[in-house]
């Protein structure tokens, strides 16, 4: 069973200082400080656990939205029914070779246009 602590606070300087010299206070005094080191060490990894906890649970749940939101179709019969099309026209094509007046012809009339709408 543990001695209860004497109030130190309650004591002026020159009572500790007098009492300092006894074993009991000094026995005492070293309880009061190593208690309260131990409890805020406990709080402190408290805190860090559950810290720790929320963070881990909020990772949880974005990753739940995210994973939510995710398309549910086939990603390949999205892209065979809607790119694939396009590549085929674009195969389609033929590269032609523009002549020097009609890139000059086309950098006019991008440059009147953009002074208009400007």
């Amino acid at each position: 069973m543990k001695k209860p602590v004497k109030d130190i606070a309650s004591k002026s300087p020159a009572t500790i200082s007098s009492e300092s010299t006894s074993g009991e206070t000094l026995q005492s005094n070293k309880g009061l400080c190593a208690t309260a080191s131990t409890e805020h060490s406990r709080r402190n990894l408290l805190k860090g656990l559950l810290l720790g906890g929320v963070a881990v649970s909020t990772g949880i749940i974005a990753a739940k939205k995210v994973y939510k939101h995710m398309p549910s179709t086939g990603l390949k019969q999205s892209y065979l029914s809607d790119v694939a099309p396009g590549d085929r026209v674009h195969q389609g094509r033929e590269h032609v070779v523009m002549t020097a007046r009609e890139k000059a012809d086309m950098v006019k009339f991008f440059k009147s246009n953009y002074k208009r709408n400007s």
